[in-house]
């Protein structure tokens, strides 16, 4: 245990004084007995560390919160290259969090602190960063300074997976400003892999130290050598604990000024979540480890990466898709809903059998011991998932689906490795159906890109976004998945729409016994949108002569393009259909060219399915109006804003022989 005078106290640069330097990094150190100095842009930070000498945050779940205080700190302003090269000749250990696209600009001043550095005494840099070249990039940087110093600098990868809600207004202020950038909900940083979770063999537990968190690192790291970073904010992790949240998340303080809640005005409280685990490659230190509380040394730091992107980012994901099509505004929100967290929690399973398989070297031994491990991290994290002080909107963690549903990213990578190490997946593919379906913000990256690929459907998504082949096996899991979640959401449905159907033929003043209403035929012509696309009918009778039907339609719903072609010597079924309630836009052949009846018919119609309703003249039925259409005739119909009920009457009806436009209509529903 280092002495207890502060001279004596080994000493940690931290590169970035933001959510996961002031927020993690430096917690674990001070609490271990370190002295922690802060290299920031941030002149006002700079400034109010140094005054201070130690800050506050609050450690927060649903068990309420916890002042937390963090020192002794200091901070350099990491425009003075001399102070900072000083600062690292001297230091026991680095480490940076200040975003991937920093990582060149870093190579100058840790290359000028090693060339002053003691030759005898190696230097490790604890890359806290997102994204798998983080080390690659600063290790480059560098070495190309100072390419002597390749065997006594260490480069370590590390995972973080504490989850850092946004900034709130306390009821008492804090010790220290906690964000000049707003944020948008939890986040953590990583290096490799996409995001950062603690994980390869130990459990997660509360930290008995006390913790912080504070702004995203700073992004002009270049500005003291007069150079220019792309204008972007740092490539910070939002989802799943997370990697999206934050970019671009709002204005940062100009300058030297000092943000809002350091001139004066009511601070925010720095908040972070008591989990407090900092896995580390143990093979690329230099040096020793350091013997520090939480800091973990892992041998396998490839399972640790894919531990965070396959357990960690997989299962935040699926709880956020999931819960974005029923209508779940936070994660709390979509664990309160049984089915859909056994789902996510399935889909974790899945993947953590993969990775034992692949990680366990054939030993069943070693397989056992994975499958534990990576089985209680996903426990913990459900747990975890739970905490509502995060404030973790689902619109955050299901953000920017392209990236996410790349072919090396948490649902497809985690598809892929089920599919290396033969381990079924069909909660794992129900999920990627379900990202398929998701809906963008209009702020989102890619929105027009995503909604035009999603109205071809999942296939075509998948195809381009993964870069799947038809015949992939992914592709293949996931049609078995959709179509069995689709019938089983079906037939889950039936009840409530037979029962809404037969209440609006009452309405309408026809007569129907309970069987009859409990009978009432739902299709959705297997498109999954009955509130779209679908009928609600009751037949009365059906022979080879003669058929009587009623059709009760949702407001705006639709009947899609389709006809009744000749059969067996038959011409073909004619029907009349006549309006008993609300009204029915019926479209047929005959435009004409330039009338304007294309663009009206198709104001019905979703964009994406314009290229399949070919039939533009209007026949506008409203009640006791009537319309009788010839064997053969193409048409389509709406109903009205406020529903229809339809009378058809026709000749013998084989519904099993309609030819609709739209190839992927099924016409027959699943009972």
């Amino acid at each position: 245990m280092p002495a207890a005078s502060p001279d004596s106290r080994p000493t940690l640069i931290q590169f970035g004084a933001g959510n996961i330097g002031r927020g993690f990094i430096a917690p674990v150190f001070c609490a271990a007995g370190w002295r922690v100095v802060f290299v920031d842009l941030a002149q006002a930070v700079v400034a109010e560390l140094n005054q201070r000498g130690t800050y506050t945050v609050f450690e927060v779940d649903n068990a309420g919160e916890r002042p937390v205080a963090v020192g002794p700190v200091s901070a350099i302003d990491g425009r003075d290259l001399e102070a900072v090269a000083a600062a690292v000749a001297s230091a026991d250990l680095v480490a940076t969090a200040v975003g991937l696209a920093a990582m060149p600009h870093l190579g100058r001043p840790i290359a000028e602190g090693l060339r002053r550095r003691d030759p005898q005494r190696p230097l490790d840099v604890l890359v806290c960063e997102n994204g798998l070249s983080a080390t690659a990039d600063l290790r480059r940087a560098v070495l190309a300074i100072l390419p002597e110093a390749d065997a006594r600098l260490g480069t370590v990868r590390t995972s973080i997976g504490r989850m850092i809600p946004p900034p709130a207004q306390p009821t008492a202020p804090s010790d220290f400003s906690s964000s000049s950038i707003p944020h948008r909900g939890p986040r953590s940083e990583a290096n490799g892999g996409g995001a950062g979770a603690a994980a390869g063999g130990s459990r997660p537990k509360a930290c008995d130290l006390r913790s912080g968190a504070g702004r995203p690192p700073e992004e002009r790291w270049a500005d003291r050598m007069g150079e220019a970073l792309p204008p972007t904010r740092q490539i910070a992790q939002q989802s799943d604990a997370s990697e999206d949240q934050g970019r671009g998340a709002g204005p940062k303080a100009r300058g030297g000024e000092a943000p809002n809640n350091l001139r004066g005005e009511a601070p925010n409280k720095l908040r972070v979540e008591p989990y407090c685990h900092l896995p580390v490659e143990r093979a690329a230190f230099r040096g020793a480890v350091p013997q520090v509380a939480h800091l973990e040394a892992v041998d396998d730091f490839e399972l640790v990466i894919r531990q965070k992107l396959y357990l960690h980012n997989l299962t935040h994901a699926c709880l956020a898709y999931a819960g974005h099509l029923r209508g779940c505004a936070t994660i709390p929100d979509c664990l309160e809903i049984p089915d859909l967290a056994a789902a996510a929690r399935q889909a974790g399973g899945e993947a953590a059998e993969a990775l034992a398989l692949a990680h366990g070297a054939g030993d069943p031994a070693r397989v056992a011991a994975v499958r534990a491990d990576c089985l209680a991290l996903v426990e913990d994290l459900f747990q975890r998932y739970r905490n509502r002080a995060l404030s973790d909107p689902v619109a955050r963690v299901a953000r920017d689906p392209q990236r996410k549903l790349a072919a090396d990213d948490r649902l497809v990578g985690a598809a892929r490795l089920c599919v290396e190490q033969g381990v079924p997946f069909p909660a794992l593919a129900l999920h990627l159906a379900l990202a398929c379906r998701y809906t963008p913000a209009a702020d989102e990256p890619g929105r027009d890109r995503f909604i035009a690929l999603r109205s071809q459907g999942w296939r075509v998504q998948l195809a381009e976004l993964a870069g799947l082949s038809l015949k992939d096996p992914i592709m293949t899991a996931v049609a078995s998945a959709t179509e069995r979640d689709r019938i089983e959401r079906f037939k889950s449905a039936l009840p409530g729409r037979r029962s809404a159907a037969a209440a609006a033929m009452r309405a309408a003043g026809l007569v129907l016994r309970d069987d009859e209403a409990a009978a009432v035929e739902i299709a959705d012509f297997g498109l999954d949108q009955f509130e779209r696309y679908g009928l609600a009918i009751h037949v009365y009778v059906n022979t080879d002569r003669v058929c009587g039907k009623e059709l009760v339609m949702l407001p705006g719903q639709m009947c899609p393009e389709h006809r009744h072609p000749p059969i067996d010597g038959d011409p073909g079924k004619e029907e009349t259909f006549r309006c008993r309630q609300g009204e029915v836009f019926l479209y047929l052949p005959g435009h004409k060219q330039g009338s304007g009846e294309r663009e009206a018919a198709l104001r019905h119609v979703d964009p994406a399915k314009h290229a399949v309703h070919t039939m533009y003249k209007l026949v506008h039925l409203k009640p006791g109006d009537q319309w009788t259409l010839k064997p053969n005739t193409p048409h389509w119909f709406a109903a009205g804003p406020n529903g229809a009920v339809v009378s058809e009457f026709s000749t013998r009806s084989r519904d099993e022989a309609d030819i609709f436009t739209d190839p992927a209509i099924v016409r027959l529903p699943p009972e």
